[in-house]
């Protein structure tokens, strides 16, 4: 693995600091629904992942980004604060059921990056079980 370019290592340890902050703060002083604490803390710990691996720089950038954006709609679909943002006015916990095409494209999302994100860091053999 080669190592990081200047701005990217300045983004990883960035985000590595917010990971670290959010994790002591949610730790200590929760202010974010179970769920969209869950979202934060893979977002930010996957964005690593990305940012830190391979050659490929501009897909590994393509591919944090959207880690971000998948994290993001599961964060905005749970808390209070973006109510408005809400498909069908309700939270992503109270539409189970009935789920919108959204709903199934991000979580196939976010599924495709986690076990390209597990296939990076532990080896093709567990993405493979987890099919």
């Amino acid at each position: 693995m080669t190592a990081p370019s200047k701005p990217t290592g300045t983004v990883i340890t960035t985000v590595s600091v917010l990971l670290s902050l959010f994790v002591l703060s949610e730790v200590n002083y929760p202010f974010l629904t179970p769920q969209s604490q869950l979202a934060g803390f893979g977002g930010l710990g996957l964005i690593i992942v990305y940012l830190k691996s391979g050659p490929a720089a501009l897909l590994n950038r393509m591919l944090a980004i959207a880690v971000f954006l998948s994290f993001a709609f599961v964060l905005c679909q749970n808390e209070y604060a973006f109510s408005g943002l809400w498909l069908d006015g309700h939270p992503l916990g109270e539409r189970a059921g009935q789920e919108t095409g959204l709903d199934f494209a991000i979580g196939l999302t976010i599924l495709v990056l986690v076990l390209e994100s597990t296939r990076r860091t532990i080896g093709k053999t567990l993405p493979i079980l987890a099919l």
